[in-house]
């Protein structure tokens, strides 16, 4: 919607807010919610940040995240620090169906098995002196052979891992 300059848009905001709501109702469920939000030029960007490296660089997204993004998210003022593009590091799982069902598996029981184990539990947080230091327990997924070596299943006492019924690459 746009607005002209001097009119109050606050009301009118509230009642968009209670017609997308009553339409909500009729969307599928997979839909996700709409987002309303009041647009202001001081929300634009005031800062760009490009970083390259000269060769491929795996951890280089982690370092952003790490070491830009989050220190940014911390500053007063800030309402958000979002990184665009980069390569995200992707980990490719081919499986082997008949391997699956010789062990009476499914591929939703693999996915389960992989969410269940690829995850990161936020911390809290440390203050010392001037810095402060964000912590996160790590149980993401860093490497092909990480992920190999999910236990998805148990059979007769033998752990059913991921490598035995799928080729897991970079």
């Amino acid at each position: 919607m746009k607005f002209n300059w001097g009119e109050e848009i606050d009301e009118t905001i509230n009642d968009v807010r209670e017609k997308v709501d009553l339409a909500k109702m009729r969307l599928p469920d997979e839909v996700e919610n709409p987002v309303i939000v009041k647009f202001d030029l001081a929300m634009m960007p005031i800062m760009v940040i490009v970083i390259t490296a000269e060769d491929s660089y795996p951890d280089l997204q982690d370092i952003v995240d790490d070491w830009i993004i989050d220190p940014l998210k911390r500053v007063k003022g800030v309402a958000a620090a979002t990184p665009r593009g980069g390569l995200l590091r992707q980990i490719r799982i081919d499986i082997d169906r008949d391997k699956l069902a010789a062990l009476n598996l499914s591929v939703k029981q693999v996915d389960s098995a992989l969410a269940a184990q690829n995850v990161s539990t936020p911390g809290g947080s440390i203050k010392t002196g001037y810095k402060d230091y964000l912590l996160r327990t790590p149980e993401e997924f860093s490497s092909p052979q990480e992920v190999a070596e999910v236990v998805i299943a148990r059979r007769n006492g033998i752990a059913i891992k991921l490598k035995d019924v799928a080729d897991v690459r970079d």
